[in-house]
């Protein structure tokens, strides 16, 4: 793949995930590509299932000790993930610690709205389909199935905007015909939302219970410390010296690397690739040795899926974000909004790819067969001193985390003894999850987002574009394939100015 497709590549990616329904770039998340340092396994992902995977509790704790060592990290704001040396539990738990609070207190009527506020989010209930969730977790559902649709129609309006050249025609003609389908689809995703979603009543409560938190800062600070400190001791291999912590990391839906859950394709064809690289920031060029302007391939296809991380201990909206809280005055910030402080950014969620297909015409193909990976094809033409960069911060991540890894083997295997369950049942009594459910067994998942993503949306079949035929004789085409599933990148939350105190506030100092 020559630099001019990756680049036009990595553009329309950023295009769909950086953007609102509107086409306008978000600010407060963007697309950070891996760096060659997150291989993956489905092996790695089942410890949230494992009597269904047959793996036994050491071999469950180990893969759950690895998940959390690897996707618990600060970032830097880049294109590529940049993970700085501070682990985000450890830069969470300092602001926990050190934050101040504002001189609030819940009255005893606010603390009834309060409580009612909390009993709502985490109320269960049964759907139809038998599955038990949350009022909350179902909102969070039907939430992202409108925002998958809102991804869909982007996709195939950008392949439209920027087709131009060989087969354009083609494209636009099937875009005509199916944008009235696509738009349907959103509007029905925003009507379960809204309906069987219960939006407004789960938005008012959530409302309630943002506002009642920052009525009494103290209190809440102090629960979520508590909170913080108890997952910690639960998950600790040995209690009394707290050593080798390990903070519950979790991750939805969790069969996403199974047929039924829902897969998405996305494709690039020959005919957008200069149109997306004119949109491409000149930083994304600046990465790559572009000699000519070449285009090497006929198709890029694949399927997508996202993954969300699941930090219950990690209270970023209704914490981090929150006006009642300041820092000593001596401290660095959290994050001044343009990529500095202690956490400018971290992951929230994961893009995976699967079904790789690259068509190429070329007079010297790919071989048939070989095992091909996107992110080397994405990647392979970056400068020199990029490349360097990359495998140094590769070599580094790596060998800590192998570090982390052994040590946690080693004990487990030596020790023999697991994390205390009933702590963690007492630390998440403490406040609302938004997320989990209460369970009785670490190991296996709890109601999560997506409740193991019993749910199947639906999926527009893409558009493939039938190249026109040449008088001239084609170049040779050939097909490279890949069935294996492939972290390719991370959606990663850019932290705003943080912390951000309302000075209306009372403050003791």
């Amino acid at each position: 793949m020559t630099p001019i497709v990756a680049i036009a590549l990595i553009t329309k990616l950023k295009l769909i995930f950086e953007t609102d329904k509107q086409g306008n770039k978000e600010t407060n998340k963007f697309l950070a590509f891996q760096n060659g340092s997150f291989p993956v396994a489905k092996e790695n992902f089942y410890f949230m299932q494992p009597d269904k995977y047959g793996i036994g509790p050491i071999d469950t704790a180990i893969k759950m000790f690895d998940f959390a060592n690897t996707f618990n990290f600060v970032s830097e704001v880049d294109d590529f993930i940049k993970p700085s040396s501070a682990a985000l539990e450890d830069v969470y738990y300092d602001t926990l610690k050190y934050a101040i609070p504002a001189n609030n207190t819940r009255g005893p009527e606010q603390e009834e709205r309060f409580l009612k506020a909390i009993a709502f989010l985490n109320q269960a209930i049964e759907l139809e389909s038998g599955e038990q969730t949350t009022y909350l977790a179902n909102y969070d559902k039907y939430e992202q199935l409108y925002k998958i649709a809102i991804s869909e129609y982007k996709n195939r309006e950008l392949a439209y905007k920027n087709a131009t050249g060989d087969g354009a025609e083609e494209l636009k003609t099937k875009w005509i015909n199916e944008e009235s389908t696509l738009k349907t689809d959103i509007e029905r995703n925003l009507l379960n939302w809204e309906t069987a979603g219960k939006r407004s009543q789960v938005e008012k409560y959530l409302g309630d219970f943002l506002a009642l938190s920052a009525a009494s800062p103290t209190k809440t600070i102090a629960d979520l410390k508590l909170e913080y400190e108890l997952f910690t001791k639960a998950t600790s291999i040995d209690h009394l010296a707290n050593e080798l912590n390990y903070i519950p990391t979790y991750f939805s839906p969790v069969n996403f690397f199974e047929d039924e859950t829902g897969w998405h394709e996305i494709s690039l064809d020959r005919s957008e690739v200069q149109s997306l690289v004119r949109q491409a920031p000149e930083r994304l060029k600046n990465l790559y040795e572009i000699n000519d302007e070449h285009i090497d391939i006929s198709t890029v296809r694949f399927e997508y899926t996202v993954v969300d991380i699941i930090r219950e201990w990690l209270h970023y909206n209704d914490f981090l974000l929150q006006p009642f809280w300041k820092l000593p005055a001596a401290s660095p910030p959290l994050s001044d909004g343009t990529g500095g402080g202690n956490l400018p950014a971290f992951p929230q969620k994961i893009i995976f790819i699967r079904k790789l297909s690259v068509e190429t015409q070329s007079t010297a193909p790919i071989e048939p067969g070989g095992k091909i990976r996107l992110f080397d094809f994405l990647f392979q033409k970056l400068k020199p001193s990029v490349r360097t960069t990359m495998l140094v911060q590769t070599d580094l991540i790596t060998k800590k985390r192998n570090e982390q890894l052994f040590k946690t083997k080693e004990i487990l295997l030596k020790e023999r003894t697991l994390p205390d369950e009933s702590r963690l049942i007492s630390a998440q009594k403490i406040m609302f999850n938004s997320r989990f459910m209460k369970t009785a067994n670490l190991a296996k998942p709890a109601i999560s987002r997506f409740y193991k993503a019993q749910w199947s949306p639906k999926t527009i079949a893409s558009i493939g574009i039938k190249m026109p035929e040449n008088t001239a004789p084609a170049p040779p085409v050939t097909i490279a394939t890949s069935s294996e599933i492939e972290l390719l990148a991370f959606i990663c939350n850019k932290v705003p100015g943080c912390p951000a105190p309302d000075p209306t506030l009372s403050w003791d100092n």
